[in-house]
């Protein structure tokens, strides 16, 4: 691999001239000091962020008449969890027009009973 800069010593003649590159200049370095210069200020907003990732989520109510299941027009990306004790927990996306759109909204039950009631 060729390095990007190389530095001579000056008191040698040019029929002994030594030359050395400096290791961090590298290119693969140098991509991974580029690299984590460009994610510094990701990792600031992240950090920044961080407090409101450990509040639970909060609950808004009950359902609005909107997202009865007869209103609903779409449904996608179902998911299933069970719990250590084995209440379970299911998630999708549901939504009033019949594509993804501003109007989905994420469905979130759990049972107690093992599904028998949700």
């Amino acid at each position: 691999m060729k390095p990007i800069l190389i530095l001579t010593d000056k008191k040698m003649d040019d029929k002994h001239m030594k030359t050395r590159s400096l290791s961090f200049c590298r290119p693969s370095f140098c991509r991974l000091i580029l690299t984590a210069l460009l994610l510094a200020p990701l990792a600031a907003l992240a950090a920044a962020d961080a407090s409101s990732r450990l509040k639970p989520p909060q609950h808004l109510g009950p359902p609005l008449p909107e997202h009865a299941v007869t209103n609903r027009a779409l449904t996608m990306a179902p998911s299933i969890a069970v719990a250590p004790k084995g209440r379970l927990w299911g998630t999708f996306y549901a939504g009033v027009t019949p594509g993804e759109d501003h109007n989905n909204y994420v469905v979130l039950s759990t049972s107690g009973d093992n599904g028998a009631t949700w």
